[in-house]
């Protein structure tokens, strides 16, 4: 298997199990969140410095040992996981603006219905990413 395959699996069931339960309990998963990851500064650069190691490290290492051809998939997640980092470097440098970033927008976005859609994007994302392991494996 390739190992771009297997780092778009992990991160599909990431995007699946994230998005699911804000499709079914949209408030509960909306307070997790805002209670795990947003409370103090100290927080938010965690979850930068989370978002590179376990989300923009793995992409860019396995696009860079797959087998590219010039345009191919690989180049764009390795995009992708650039575009990750930077923004995991971006919530380390400044957890102040994003915090409040984030608590507006979950309170701009309070009302169930929408939050349903959020969750159904991200699980929608994560079944294109697996679909693109398939594609690759």
């Amino acid at each position: 298997m390739e190992p771009i395959a297997v780092v778009l699996a992990y991160l599909a069931a990431g995007y699946i199990c994230l998005g699911t339960p804000m499709i079914f309990a949209p408030e509960a998963a909306v307070a997790i969140e805002r209670r795990l990851l947003y409370p103090t500064s100290g927080r938010v650069r965690t979850l930068g410095v989370l978002l590179l190691l376990v989300y923009a490290t793995p992409l860019i290492i396995a696009a860079r040992h797959a087998q590219v051809q010039p345009g191919d998939l690989a180049q764009w997640l390795e995009g992708f996981g650039w575009l990750a980092a930077a923004s995991g470097l971006w919530l380390v440098a400044t957890p102040g603006p994003w915090k409040r970033f984030m608590e507006g927008f979950w309170d701009a976005a309070s009302d169930p219905p929408m939050l349903r859609v959020i969750g159904a994007f991200r699980v929608g994302f994560g079944l294109i990413l697996g679909q693109l392991t398939v594609f690759l494996a």
